[in-house]
């Protein structure tokens, strides 16, 4: 695909189809946990690293997103819920723990999914 064709894309998610966007987001969240996961089990720590980086940053940005809305309370609880993934994250770096990397991929493709049915009634 051509990056006329993949920019094009984006921007017709962003603008017409925000929860698609959402699991966007999340897929791009995982993918790059189940690399550092693998990653770091082949004990190639600084390509862990790298993708663990990227699924942070990225978990960090939709925290930012959710917290624009503190008067919902289910965008408050959601957000509750990737703070914590977020703090997972953490000690799974600094303990180079891959069970923890794993407890988040299982509920974040479990959130993903919720996303998804929502987008498709």
């Amino acid at each position: 695909m051509n990056w006329r064709m993949k920019y094009w894309q984006r921007d017709e998610t962003i603008q017409h189809d925000p929860l698609r966007l959402i699991i966007n987001v999340n897929d791009s969240i995982i993918h790059n946990l189940q690399r550092a996961r693998d990653r770091m089990m082949h004990h190639k720590y600084i390509r862990s690293s790298i993708d663990m980086n990227k699924a942070q940053y990225t978990l960090s940005k939709l925290l930012l997103a959710l917290n624009e809305n503190d008067d919902n309370r289910f965008y408050t609880n959601l957000s509750r819920v990737y703070a914590y993934f977020k703090k997972q994250l953490y000690d799974a770096r600094q303990f180079n723990d891959t069970e923890k990397i794993s407890f988040v991929i299982q509920h974040m493709i479990k959130l993903r999914d919720v996303w998804d049915q929502m987008s498709y009634p």
